[in-house]
């Protein structure tokens, strides 16, 4: 941890994202939510899109700080512009249960559509799932058209 912090203390992005990881596990330190939410608000500031998703994971389930599912859509929705496929991925799902924003099956399959072309995540077939029952409850014109402006985003993005 001592080589982390020096690394945190001179602006190291991935060494304040390991130290918030720490703290949020309870490795090599007593566990702290609201610190590993410090660490990772560091690493943001040193432009780390994995912190992002940490700190909307925070808000999301209420780790470290009030749980708050509008600051969470707005921290997930910064990392799932930067092409994060777990924000991605959360940020479908919230959109399918209403969470911090209006319900929006058409949002939802969207992200999902995204989010499941582009992961290695472990939630994928949590992800997959709800991409599905989203498409379910949409038209096939509704689903061509998102699909098309789901393949437009990723191409602008260069995740094709």
């Amino acid at each position: 941890m001592l080589w982390f912090r020096k690394a945190a203390n001179q602006g190291n992005a991935d060494a304040q994202y390991e130290i918030g990881n720490r703290y949020y596990r309870g490795e090599g330190v007593v566990q702290d939510y609201k610190e590993a939410m410090k660490w990772w608000r560091k690493a943001v500031d040193q432009g780390s899109v994995d912190a992002q998703v940490c700190i909307a994971r925070g808000y999301y389930l209420g780790q470290g700080v009030v749980q708050d599912h509008k600051e969470a859509i707005t921290w997930f929705r910064k990392a799932a512009d930067e092409g994060n496929s777990l924000a991605e991925g959360f940020f479908g799902i919230m959109y399918s249960e209403g969470q911090g924003v209006s319900k929006n099956l058409e949002q939802s399959y969207f992200w999902l559509l995204i989010a499941t072309a582009n992961t290695d995540v472990d939630d994928y077939e949590v992800f997959v799932r709800v991409r599905d029952y989203a498409a379910s409850k949409l038209t096939a014109s509704q689903r061509n058209k998102i699909q098309k402006q789901a393949s437009e985003w990723m191409r602008q993005k260069g995740f094709e």
